[in-house]
């Protein structure tokens, strides 16, 4: 048996997305939306089921759909086993949101966190747009409350955010109070 052969033999009996899910790793990477919600929801529902043990929410993504990221955080705060929160990479726009509500939030050394201000692509009558424009009006207020809450960013700094994005590395984030570890991967 040739070098190739033994490593295609290990792959087909190691699923390597199995084996971190079994010891309690979820990812969020890419894009956030209603599928990738859903799967990371069922996992997390899944690990929560099981054991009371926490679970890692591993996090490299540039954001995605607000709702989407909204029931992450609901299914997050709401199992009765702790998410840690580790952002290996990036965590912007609504990766941001999910990634402060970690009951332990880590970053790795070379990973960036940004926050900016919500983007909404509104293709609707008129009557109906105002309903869509309260709707975000509160959901902003929402998520400016949950960062408020989870870090000690000042309402100066959150709104600045929405001038063009809020660019934190690791040490700002620490000092922020948006993670509360730097670590090696």
């Amino acid at each position: 048996m040739d070098e190739h052969s033994s490593v295609e033999t290990v792959e087909t009996i190691l699923d390597v997305d199995q084996i971190l899910l079994y010891n309690r790793n979820v990812f969020l990477s890419g894009l956030i939306d209603d599928e990738k919600a859903d799967k990371i929801n069922k996992q997390l529902l899944a690990l929560s089921i099981i054991d009371n043990t926490p679970i890692a929410l591993w996090i490299n993504s540039p954001g995605g759909d607000i709702f989407a990221g909204l029931a992450i955080i609901d299914m997050m705060l709401g199992l009765r086993c702790p998410v840690y929160t580790f952002i290996n990479g990036v965590a912007c726009s609504m990766a941001a949101i999910i990634s402060i509500a970690g009951k332990q939030r880590v970053i790795t050394t070379n990973s960036r966190w940004m926050i900016h201000d919500g983007f909404s692509a509104m293709d609707d009558y008129f009557s109906k747009l105002e309903d869509q424009i309260q709707c975000l009006r509160d959901v902003n207020k929402q998520i400016n409350n949950h960062i408020k809450k989870y870090t000690k960013l000042t309402i100066a700094e959150i709104e600045n955010s929405k001038k063009g994005g809020l660019w934190l590395n690791a040490k700002q984030c620490k000092q922020k109070g948006i993670v509360d570890v730097i670590a090696k991967v």
